[in-house]
């Protein structure tokens, strides 16, 4: 199978075939996705050695995570392989560890790997100062490239359980720190907003990330979506990989809790009889 063969089914040049597949950004999408699609069904498998010597890529997108063992990092892996992948990117996953040095080394080897882009889930540090690989960020700062909307996250909580007293119980895998802004709210037996913690409190809780577990334990749960973030991760760095110069909009991701069988508690107002 020949790339001729692919220019023929995807109704192209050889030369367009040649520079999707070498990731050219002045290709169209719909070009692209053609391209790739006619590859994908005749089985068609570029030499990647033979394409990074000639063209000075790697096809490769690195992602710095904390710990590779933590629960979301294996559906944001597949996530963002769903999407890079499907336009030819592989990934490359490190993790920082419980140093704080981490990142930086981290950072370090991917320039050493020879990257194109980085998908920075490493929430506790920033990319170091010069690091000018094109990046997608996740974090819950406002200055994140991709993260939580805070303020519509916080919201939530509160018609899901207006009235109600918070009590945030936070550890090292926290997802959602800026919940703790929810302590000083409510009366009552407070709800505990278990976030990352390595027990569980006594009393009514809500479990936060994993909704698996929260299933388990029979817990309402705030999701953290990892598979669906890393697909957004993606498609967000081959725009940045595409048009490395251009300006992107943040983008805020939206949760809201549920119950122990995943369906979306009733907001405030929009009570069940």
């Amino acid at each position: 199978m020949t790339m001729k063969d692919v220019a023929r089914v995807a109704g192209v040049d050889k030369g367009t075939v040649s520079r999707v597949l070498r990731g050219d950004p002045r290709i169209s999408d719909a070009t692209g996705r053609r391209v790739w699609e006619a590859a994908r069904e005749l089985g068609y498998r570029m030499d990647v050695t033979a394409r990074g010597l000639s063209s000075g890529r790697t096809g490769l997108a690195g992602v710095l995570v904390p710990f590779l063992g933590e629960w979301w990092v294996g559906p944001f892996l597949e996530g963002a392989r769903r999407s890079l992948g499907s336009a030819g990117w592989d990934l490359l996953p490190l993790e920082s560890g419980r140093d704080p040095r981490g990142a930086l080394r981290g950072a370090e080897r991917l320039v050493a790997r020879r990257v194109e882009g980085v998908l920075w889930a490493e929430g506790r540090t920033l990319p170091p100062e010069g690091f000018s690989l094109p990046t997608v960020r996740w974090g819950a700062d406002e200055g994140a490239c991709l993260g939580l909307d805070a303020p519509g996250v916080l919201r939530g909580v509160r018609r899901a359980f207006p009235g109600r007293r918070f009590r945030y119980c936070g550890g090292p895998g926290a997802l959602f720190p800026f919940l703790s802004r929810l302590e000083e709210e409510g009366e009552g037996l407070p709800l505990a907003l278990v976030d990352g913690a390595p027990t569980l409190p006594p009393g009514p809780s809500l479990w936060c990330g994993d909704a698996r577990i929260a299933a388990l334990l029979g817990l309402c749960c705030l999701p953290w979506g990892a598979f669906e973030i890393g697909v957004a991760a993606g498609r967000l760095l081959q725009r940045r990989l595409r048009h490395p110069e251009a300006l992107f909009p943040k983008l805020r991701w939206l949760v809201h809790p549920r119950d122990s069988r995943g369906e979306p508690l009733p907001r405030e107002g929009k009570r069940k009889p």
